[in-house]
C-alpha cells in the first residue's frame, strides 16, 4: 500500500474506490531528467463528461488572460481544487509542498506534495475543503461518482515561461469489492528484465508479474480485474554473491529488505539502484509481494554488475 505521510492511499492506476483516497501522483522530466518546475500552482479535478475531450474545461479564448489554462467559467464544476499551502514556489517555500501537511482529513487534503525531485503528489478526498484565493474559489471535494475525471495540473515551467496546463486522466470505481464461492487460487510471478547493468551506472531495474486465477467458477470479468494493479507492499533484496566460497558465508547482503518501490499500473515492480559503490561481479536479486491471503516470494534472479 502506498503512504502519504504514513496514511494509506490508493494509486490512480490501483482501481481507487470513490469512498477512498485517490493519490493522483505527476513526474515533471525535463531534458531526460526528473527536475522540479519552477511552480505547481494549481490541481483541478473535473469529471469527465465529453468522451474523453477534456477541452470544455480549457479557456480557448485567443489573447484570453487564461487562454490554454482552466477556463473561469469551468470554475463551478470543478469536483476539486489542490494548490499548495502558500503561493511560494517549491526552491523558496518547501514548507508549502511538504507531505507533513496532509493529514488525511478533510482540512488538510487540499494541498500539492513534492514528493521528491521532479514527483508530485494530490490526494482526493470525498469531502476534502478548499478555501483559498485561487479565482477566489471555495471547494468542496465532490467527486463522489463512479466515472472518469480529469486531474488538470498548472505549472509553471521556468521563472520567464508562461503557465501550462497539463491533463491527465484516472477513473474511480463503485468499490473493489466482489464475491466468490470458494477460496481463489491465484497464482503470481515476478520476472526480472534485466540480465546485466553496468558499473558506476544508476538503473532502474524492473520485475514484470503476470497473475493467474486457477478457479474455473470465477467469471472472466472477475479474473480479469486481476489484469490491473492489485500487487501491493512490494520490497527487493539484494546480495553479492562472493567470488571465493570456500571459506565462510558466500555472500553479503548489499541491499537489505527494502519497501522504496515504486508499482505501476501493470504490476511492473521497480527500483532504482546506484551501483557506483558496487562491485563487479554476480548478484542475486529477489522481490516480495503481497496480495490477497499470500506472501508471494519471487525465484532468485541472478544479475551481473560488469
Amino acid at each position: 500500500m502506498v503512504k502519504l505521510n504514513n496514511h494509506s492511499v490508493t494509486p490512480r492506476h490501483n482501481r481507487p474506490g470513490v469512498d477512498g483516497v485517490t493519490y493522483l501522483e505527476f513526474f515533471y522530466i525535463r531534458n531526460g531528467q526528473y527536475a522540479d518546475p519552477y511552480h505547481v500552482s494549481s490541481v483541478h479535478v473535473f469529471k469527465d463528461i465529453n468522451k474523453g475531450d477534456s477541452s470544455n474545461w480549457v479557456d480557448a479564448v485567443a489573447d484570453s488572460p487564461t487562454e490554454g489554462l482552466i477556463a473561469a467559467s469551468a470554475q463551478p464544476s470543478a469536483k476539486m481544487i489542490f494548490t499548495p499551502s502558500s503561493s511560494s514556489r517549491y526552491g523558496v517555500d518547501p514548507v508549502a509542498y511538504s507531505t507533513t501537511n496532509f493529514n488525511n482529513d478533510v482540512s488538510s487534503a487540499s494541498g500539492i506534495y513534492r514528493i521528491k525531485e521532479g514527483h508530485y503528489a494530490v490526494a482526493l478526498k470525498y469531502g476534502a475543503i478548499f478555501s483559498g484565493t485561487y479565482l477566489d474559489a471555495n471547494k468542496t471535494a465532490t467527486a463522489s461518482g463512479v466515472g472518469a475525471y480529469w486531474d488538470m495540473w498548472a505549472v509553471k515551467d521556468t521563472e520567464s515561461s508562461d503557465p501550462k496546463l497539463y491533463i491527465n486522466r484516472f477513473e474511480l470505481f463503485e468499490n473493489n469489492t466482489f464475491v466468490v464461492t470458494e477460496a481463489l487460487l491465484l497464482t503470481t510471478k515476478h520476472k526480472l528484465v534485466q540480465k546485466y547493468i553496468n558499473k558506476n551506472s544508476t538503473t532502474r531495474l524492473q520485475f514484470q508479474t503476470s497473475h493467474t486465477v486457477n478457479n474455473r467458477a470465477v467469471s472472466q470479468e472477475l479474473k480479469s480485474m486481476f489484469n490491473q494493479s492489485v500487487v501491493d507492499n512490494a520490497a527487493i533484496r539484494i546480495i553479492k554473491i562472493k567470488d571465493d566460497r570456500s571459506t565462510g558465508v558466500g555472500y553479503e547482503e548489499i541491499v537489505p529488505w527494502d519497501s522504496n518501490v515504486a508499482i505501476n499500473s501493470d504490476d511492473t515492480i521497480s527500483y532504482a539502484w546506484n551501483t557506483s559503490g558496487a562491485e563487479v561481479g554476480v548478484y542475486e536479486l529477489q522481490v516480495s509481494s503481497s496480495i490477497l491471503d499470500q506472501n508471494v516470494l519471487s525465484d532468485k534472479f541472478s544479475l551481473a554488475v560488469r
